[in-house]
């Protein structure tokens, strides 16, 4: 995959309907992270999700691939930011098509509206999910740093947050 620069990204995000990078600076260590695939750009704006958020680089990388949905093709998270209230959360965006949001002024599981709390995050093999629920499919652990957090994970019609740590 090959990124754009941060001024190439604002101007295909105005270009797209409003895709937009809080955060995001020319000095960033890793610009082609806030560069989403070009598919995941177009349903982004295919759905109309920017009216409502906008991409935020708080975290390193600013998004993750996996097969979240276990139909064998890769599905990107990314961590968005609610226009109107400020509140981060992570939409995750299924290579079939459809967005799923998670916070950012809508409550989900134990996170609640806003992970603005979020430090890290990473993918994990639906193997390695205990009980066996994510049966196939990534699952995305999301943290507070030195604290607890969640495993997200699709259970074949819905995202479900099974808390860990903490």
């Amino acid at each position: 995959m090959r990124g754009w620069g941060f001024a190439a990204l604002a101007l295909a995000g105005i270009a797209a309907g409003g895709i937009a990078c809080v955060g995001c600076t020319a000095k960033s260590k890793h610009p082609e992270h806030a560069v989403l695939p070009a598919w995941a750009r177009e349903e982004f704006s295919r759905i109309g999700l920017g009216e409502h958020l906008e991409l935020h680089e708080k975290i390193e990388p600013a998004f993750q691939l996996g097969d979240f949905d276990g139909d064998g093709q890769l599905d990107v998270a990314t961590l968005v930011r609610d226009r109107s209230s400020g509140k981060l959360g992570v939409l995750i965006l299924h290579r079939a098509g459809g967005g799923h949001i998670l916070g950012a002024g809508r409550p989900f599981g134990n996170g609640g509206d806003d992970w603005s709390w979020l430090g890290t995050w990473r993918v994990v093999p639906g193997e390695q999910v205990p009980g066996g629920v994510a049966r196939g499919r990534s699952a995305l652990l999301v943290e507070k740093p030195e604290s607890a957090g969640g495993m997200v994970y699709w259970n074949g019609s819905e995202y479900v947050w099974m808390q860990w740590g903490d």
